[in-house]
């Protein structure tokens, strides 16, 4: 406890709320673990020595964005077939064969909340059978910031460094840009034709 004038700072809202025995605190305390931000109370004695208190709230922007791979949708030009499921997106070549074919899949996710342009890392969940992705490109609407060609694991995707981006090209707006996550997968040659890559989370990091 720190004192600020005639006011009285309580770090710990848990604390007060078992002091005073009031129910909306202990709500306002659940609360306060579910959503990003500090909590604090404050408290002082107002002319009738009754005991006043304050909730005072600081939310701090997530710094990174998600969505379900469901969200997934295939090219047009270089096209893979898909199919959507409560744990995500499973994406095979158009048509089956043994010998390895490219196809390329779009994620869209929405800006970051916090209004940063600049990605710091890039998170793919999935799971590959006899396919690998061969590049990442990201775009800020008609804008690309970044590209990386070249086999990528799935411990790779997990945690790919994307702070080289550049964001130059992108002309400022009044609200920020759709952003889209591109994947290229290279499906393998395999006589039983079960190249496979299954999709359940794209997202980003913000510095």
């Amino acid at each position: 406890m720190k004192q600020q004038g005639s006011w009285t700072v309580a770090e710990s809202l848990d604390s007060i709320a078992r002091k005073y025995k009031n129910p909306m605190l202990q709500l306002k305390y659940w609360t306060s673990k579910q959503l990003p931000g500090t909590y604090r109370i404050l408290t002082h004695t107002n002319a009738l020595n009754e005991s006043i208190l304050t909730l005072i709230m600081t939310v701090s922007a997530a710094k990174w964005i998600a969505v379900h791979g469901n969200v997934g949708i295939s090219d047009t030009e270089i096209p893979v077939a898909l199919s959507h499921g409560d744990k995500g997106v499973t994406a095979t070549p158009v048509t089956k064969q043994s010998t390895s074919v490219v196809g390329v899949i779009h994620f869209p996710i929405p800006s970051a909340p916090s209004g940063d342009v600049l990605g710091k890392k890039l998170n793919v969940v999935l799971e590959t059978t006899m396919a690998n992705v061969t590049h990442v490109a990201i775009y800020y609407g008609r804008s690309e910031v970044y590209t990386n060609k070249g086999t990528k694991s799935e411990n790779d995707l997990k945690s790919l460094d994307i702070s080289k981006m550049s964001a130059s090209t992108v002309k400022d707006g009044d609200i920020g840009y759709g952003i889209c996550v591109t994947l290229e997968i290279k499906f393998e040659a395999d006589d039983d034709q079960n190249q496979s890559v299954a999709f359940s989370s794209v997202g980003m990091l913000f510095s």
